[in-house]
């Protein structure tokens, strides 16, 4: 259909043309261009319909205007220049794109270059957003052991780093009091039973006491009336939502705890580019947060599903060395800090590498993609020029990859392909006997 279209405006074109002459100079142009679209039409059915025929009558064409087409020697209504016969073409094309032959010197004028197909390794390269999150797995809520009120808060600000074992809060608990009282005095009993004690130091685990704390009692005649609650992991206090005074039930969330040691890279990958992607591929990341740094990691997973709106799917990197995440910052009292490099909803730049092992390439300045066919221009002899379907795969930089179409040994058009391609939809151009009708040609 698009080529009819091509038809028609070209057809249109002619008529035009002859319409303009018709008034500048008299009728006879006009008559010479409507003589010409019909012998056009007449030459193009020739040409459908007997190879034999176009052998004994030749077809003759105004190199400046391809569409001005006759069985005899003439000049062009629309330029006059002198109608040139048409050479033919045993070579087939592709639809809507004719092979075109071409002297020497044309191709020195269109500066035409081209090159043999070539087999190497191919490494592919993928490059991508990311954003740094927090690994879920290292997200921790510290809830309240047992009901009771804060007697004193040891963490009262946000992004605090607190370690394993600090303690968070002074409490007191009537029920972590009762608990602690009665394994005092089972220690402190005759009877000394150990299935109690057992039980009792169980008790009191459940309520968040340490084996340390425990151990502790041993030995008191009496409990005291508040102990303090440890950190049961390390990271920084994100959210805080208890107060001195509080009272807290049994529950209750406390704190928010993120280990930034231990952080993900969540990289936005096109779902064309997902083929190329497999858990354990090795990737390096930059970021402008961190200049002349790179950060190297692996893929972990690749995510089953696709964003409707851009068409990308999430890919979670995990970093090889968290230590290359950190660096060691001296305070003034000669105190050894160390410093996250890398903070959630930091963005990132992810390069994936993806080796393909040996391919078929061509440069990518060969390669034509109309959405509907890939095709390139085939050099098949000396200045003969035909272009040939075929399949593309990836792009990796200055290259594509050949899947389907060529053969070893075939040389491709790598420069001059516009004017060469321009050319190759002239030839292939033509008109109707009915769109001269519709015209009202007569």
């Amino acid at each position: 259909m698009k080529s009819f279209h091509l038809k028609c405006i070209q057809l249109a074109i002619a008529v035009f043309s002859a319409v303009i002459l018709t008034t500048c100079g008299g009728n006879s142009k006009s008559n010479s261009a409507v003589e010409s679209a019909r012998a056009h039409v007449q030459a193009e059915s020739d040409v459908n319909h007997s190879d034999s025929s176009e052998a004994e009558n030749p077809l003759y064409q105004c190199s400046m205007h391809p569409n001005v087409v006759d069985k005899e020697p003439g000049n062009c209504p629309i330029c006059g220049m002198d109608l040139q016969a048409v050479e033919k073409i045993e070579a087939k094309g592709i639809p809507e794109r004719a092979p075109v032959k071409l002297t020497a010197v044309q191709k020195q004028l269109i500066n035409i270059r081209s090159s043999i197909i070539k087999q190497e390794k191919v490494v592919l390269f993928i490059e991508s957003p990311g954003v740094i999150e927090h690994d879920q797995s290292r997200v921790f809520t510290i809830s309240a052991w047992t009901s009771g009120r804060i007697e004193k808060l040891y963490v009262s600000e946000e992004e605090t780093d607190i370690r394993e074992g600090d303690p968070l809060y002074l409490i007191y608990s009537p029920i972590l009091y009762a608990a602690m009282q009665e394994y005092v005095d089972l220690e402190n009993s005759t009877l000394n039973d150990p299935e109690l004690l057992v039980s009792s130091r169980l008790r009191m685990k459940q309520l968040g006491l340490w084996d340390e704390q425990i151990a502790a009692l041993d030995g008191m005649d009496k409990a005291p009336v508040a102990i303090d609650i440890l950190s049961p992991v390390s990271g920084k206090i994100m959210i805080k939502r208890v107060r001195n005074g509080d009272y807290i039930k049994e529950g209750d969330s406390l704190y928010t705890v993120v280990d930034l040691s231990h952080l993900w890279l969540m990289a936005e990958v096109y779902e064309s580019e997902l083929p190329f992607i497999s858990p354990g591929q090795q990737i390096i990341a930059t970021t402008r947060a961190v200049p002349n740094k790179r950060f190297f990691g692996k893929v972990s997973l690749v995510n089953h599903h696709i964003d409707p709106k851009t068409r990308t799917a999430r890919v979670r990197i995990v970093f090889n060395d968290m230590e290359q995440i950190m660096r060691q910052r001296i305070g003034a009292d000669g105190s050894i800090h160390h410093e996250h490099l890398l903070l959630p909803d930091m963005w990132m730049r992810v390069r994936i590498e993806k080796d393909l092992g040996d391919q078929w390439v061509i440069p990518r300045s060969a390669l034509f993609d109309t959405g509907r066919r890939q095709y390139v221009f085939v050099e098949e002899e000396d200045g003969l020029f035909v272009p040939k379907e075929i399949k593309a795969g990836p792009i990796s930089g200055d290259d594509v990859v050949i899947t389907n179409g060529l053969e070893a040994g075939e040389r491709v058009v790598t420069e001059g392909t516009f004017l060469l391609d321009s050319e190759s939809q002239l030839k292939a151009a033509t008109v109707t006997e009915e769109f001269v009708t519709e015209l009202g040609v007569e």
